[in-house]
């Protein structure tokens, strides 16, 4: 006996197609969600996380068929083997049953004391409550063999919206704009520099330039 689970991630182009088949795939296959959740929103990138169980006989066809829905980004299978547990499990309640049965014989044929006859009432109130603890542990683990756990992780292939699109082309043209901008501004401000001290600079090179001039004669004829 075996415990089959399987897990499943991919990306999806089309959220909402991908969902459908998605679910008409695990109905096909005879499988029940035990937990669905979407996040997200139209126009968003969504992801949906969903645990589903299936016909352990099914789950390899299951699985063939989820893989077409989109790109897959991880698998992962796990097999347990569980035969000498659910042996041991068998024996285990069978012998219980039997001590029921002794009990049963007992209370029914004992006439001495009542307070014997409440240690062995108490006694069958221990075993059957064990069974039936037993049945349960029976039922899950058969139930698990028999239904293999899938767990599938599907999101949205992430796309730019055109308005984002547009938005960021219309960034770089006014980021364009603002530099050629910046560029003049700084031109224009060179040359109002340049006009605004431009007399005084000349006035400056004329009071300068005769003294600069003899000094320059004086020094030629100094080292002729």
């Amino acid at each position: 006996m075996m415990v089959r689970s399987a897990s499943l991630s991919f990306v999806a182009s089309n959220f909402d197609s991908a969902r459908s088949n998605l679910e008409q795939a695990i109905q096909r296959h005879n499988g029940s969600a035990d937990e669905l959740t979407v996040s997200g929103s139209a126009g968003s990138s969504r992801s949906l996380g969903a645990t589903f169980r299936v016909p352990a006989s099914e789950l390899d066809a299951t699985l063939a068929e989820l893989r077409r829905l989109g790109h897959v980004t991880n698998e992962s299978q796990k097999g347990e083997e569980v035969s000498s547990q659910y042996v041991d499990l068998r024996a285990r309640l069978s012998n219980a049953r039997a001590t029921e049965t002794r009990l049963i014989a007992i209370l029914t044929q004992r006439t001495g004391k009542v307070s014997d006859v409440l240690e062995v009432e108490e006694e069958i109130a221990r075993v059957r409550e064990e069974i039936e603890r037993m049945e349960a542990q029976r039922k899950l683990l058969e139930n698990q063999v028999s239904l293999a756990t899938l767990k599938v992780e599907m999101r949205e292939e992430y796309k730019v919206p055109l308005a984002a699109a547009d938005s960021l082309q219309m960034r770089f043209r006014n980021a364009a704009v603002e530099g050629y901008r910046s560029l003049a501004d700084a031109i224009v401000g060179l040359a109002l520099f340049l006009l605004s001290w431009a007399p005084v600079t000349t006035f400056w090179g004329l009071v300068l330039a005769s003294p600069a001039w003899l000094l320059w004669r004086r020094l030629r004829k100094r080292f002729a």
